[in-house]
């Protein structure tokens, strides 16, 4: 299969028959099918996939993006609602986002990042609040980490550090007090702990020691603060 050219492979195709075809195209998600898989994308025509996509609409799990047409890949998403992560970014609009999380939300990462938008992250989170760590990196923002976590506490281990806060890592901590590892060490300091204490939330013993380096590395700072003053 390395030595074909698409002109010489579009030539053997269309002299299969029509389970021959199907065959061919049929998706094996096992990683030793995986070279395999690339190649016979690689090799596909617009010819190929027009006519193998009339055959059997999930052979679009092997069409380059660039021959799936808006009609193919309507007729896809209709088959399958997961079959969009294998159509063209331009045809994700927000109502197939929105089935697409309404049948899954575990789904998220199936949507381009270049068209998913805020309000589907958030309706995600809403429908399963475990999810966050499937939300692209950048799209992290401040008001959808602090969705998440306000969902999901363990959501703090997938928040930037320049986007979390006091607040938002108090929020998770008092709900799950093993997120306390993931608190920055500028966030930990002598107030924080004590407004734990306060709120009878007590940190499991084996994340006392990086709460006390914390607390050292701050009081630190604060009298590195008063000495230049």
């Amino acid at each position: 299969i390395k030595s074909l050219t698409p002109e010489i492979f579009e030539k053997i195709y269309f002299n299969l028959d029509e389970n021959k075809k199907k065959n061919l195209f049929t998706f094996r998600k096992s990683s030793v099918y995986k070279k395999f898989n690339e190649n016979i994308r690689g090799l596909v025509t617009q010819r190929i996939a027009d006519d193998i996509l009339s055959l059997d609409i999930k052979s679009i799990r092997l069409i380059p993006c660039e021959f799936i047409s808006e009609e193919n890949a309507e007729k896809a998403m209709d088959a399958n609602i997961e079959l969009l992560k294998y159509v063209p970014s331009k045809y994700q609009t927000i109502g197939r986002q929105y089935e697409l999380i309404n049948f899954n939300p575990s789904f998220i990462d199936y949507i381009d990042t270049s068209v998913l938008l805020d309000e589907v992250i958030l309706f995600a989170l809403s429908k399963k609040g475990t999810i966050f760590s499937k939300v692209p990196v950048e799209r992290r923002t401040y008001e959808i980490s602090m969705s998440a976590v306000n969902y999901y506490p363990g959501s703090l281990k997938y928040v930037p550090d320049e986007v979390k806060t006091s607040e938002m890592c108090f929020n998770a901590v008092a709900r799950k007090q093993e997120m306390i590892k993931y608190v920055p060490v500028k966030f930990l300091t002598e107030d924080f702990v004590e407004a734990l204490n306060r709120a009878h939330i007590i940190i499991p013993a084996n994340f006392s020691g990086y709460v006390t380096e914390c607390l050292k590395a701050n009081n630190k700072i604060k009298g590195e603060d008063i000495t230049e003053t």
